[in-house]
């Protein structure tokens, strides 16, 4: 018998538009996000975003407008590690998630040497590249 290798992480109903966690990674753990699927059942139109969340910068990784009724699907490998976040913006009443992947146990550190010229600073949320 073989060890999972993938698992829902996060799934939910929200009926009130605004921002939410979907996951939180802890501490010494490691997580691969493999899909995330989007329901809108609000009944109207919108446009809803998912979010990677680090400490100082945010990247979107989903920006969909959708219509009522309809499902989009996000698949492919994300790592992310302590403290780092998934989260979900919607501005309409009524919005299923489902996120799976798999959970790591233990946590790595990586040293990026970056190429000669290139900045290691994060980049800020809505800066111009």
């Amino acid at each position: 018998m073989s060890d999972i290798r993938s698992k829902r992480l996060s799934t939910g109903y929200e009926t009130v538009a605004g921002q939410y966690r979907l996951l939180s990674v802890g501490p010494n753990s490691t997580i691969l996000i493999k899909s995330i699927l989007v329901f809108n059942a609000a009944g109207v139109a919108s446009t809803i975003q998912v979010w990677l969340n680090a400490a100082s910068w945010i990247i979107p990784l989903i920006k969909q407008p959708f219509t009522d009724q309809s499902t989009f699907e996000w698949n492919g490998w994300i790592a992310m590690q302590d403290t780092d976040q998934l989260r979900i913006d919607f501005d309409v009443n009524g919005v299923a998630w489902w996120v799976s992947g798999t959970l790591l146990e233990g946590s790595y550190d990586a040293t990026i040497v970056p190429m000669a010229g290139a900045s290691t600073q994060p980049m800020n949320a809505g800066a111009p590249l």
